[in-house]
């Protein structure tokens, strides 16, 4: 969550750990109300991560800690960049066949 004079936003909807993990089209949409809300709150790129992974919970962050924990044995750095989670995200929740555009 992040709160700005007073105000506060969710990236995800609460009751739902990872609405988009089976759908595609819903995980694109979440990106897109992420990149909104990063720009209108100037987050840095680091802190678009950790947000990010801040909202995660039941199987998204179980997923995510897999994630690091395997890029930890493997000896690769910390996901540090939106852009490089985005890309870990996509591989994972948006099939190859899949008819939407990435961008």
């Amino acid at each position: 969550m992040i709160q700005t004079n007073g105000r506060s936003w969710r990236i995800q909807d609460p009751d739902s750990p990872f609405p988009w993990h089976n759908n595609p089209d819903e995980y694109m949409d979440w990106e897109k109300k992420c990149e909104f809300n990063f720009n209108l709150h100037n987050i840095s790129n680091i802190n678009r991560v950790k947000l990010a992974v801040s909202e995660f919970n039941d199987y998204a962050l179980r997923w995510w800690e897999q994630v690091v924990t395997a890029r930890e044995i493997g000896g690769a750095l910390e996901v540090s960049t939106w852009e490089e989670m985005k890309r870990i995200m996509r591989q994972r929740f948006i099939p190859s066949y899949s008819e939407r555009a990435t961008f």
